[in-house]
């Protein structure tokens, strides 16, 4: 399983894929992709990613392909992705990605932007990964 965050997920839609990814669909916890419609549906102040929105972004995101991206439930999830927001002091975003990799031993994609150190910490010994993606990765697959 590949979990990515809201940045990589609009990477994807527009066609970006990571190595790392093999064969696999990414799959984008619940709450990350809320951040990503939020974001691609217009707020009232302009951030980073809904500057990298692509025409058509929000259309691919609100009915993403099953081969593209997946989003995943997240009620197997919820209750440890609580327990590691309150343990950790951490937000829930990342808390529901890491919650989902731990109990998977999956990988979780993050883009620079998004990723706090403690997160490695955080999965150590659990058999989930971390993978930091830069902007000149990502600018320069597509």
């Amino acid at each position: 399983m590949q979990i990515v965050d809201d940045r990589l997920a609009l990477k994807a839609l527009q066609g970006w894929r990571s190595p790392a990814w093999d064969f696999e669909t990414p799959s984008i916890s619940w709450l990350a992709h809320a951040r990503l419609l939020r974001a691609l549906l217009g707020s009232s102040t302009t951030g980073s990613l809904s500057r990298e929105a692509f025409e058509g972004a929000l259309e691919a995101a609100l009915n993403p392909p099953s081969d593209v991206l997946q989003v995943l439930d997240p009620r197997p999830y919820t209750a440890d992705a609580a327990s590691l927001s309150i343990s950790h002091s951490i937000p829930l975003l990342p808390a529901g990605m890491l919650a989902t990799a731990i109990r998977h031993g999956a990988a979780v994609h993050v883009h620079v932007r998004n990723f706090m150190d403690k997160w490695e910490h955080i999965v150590e010994g659990t058999g989930a990964v971390i993978h930091i993606h830069g902007d000149s990765e990502t600018l320069g697959s597509l």
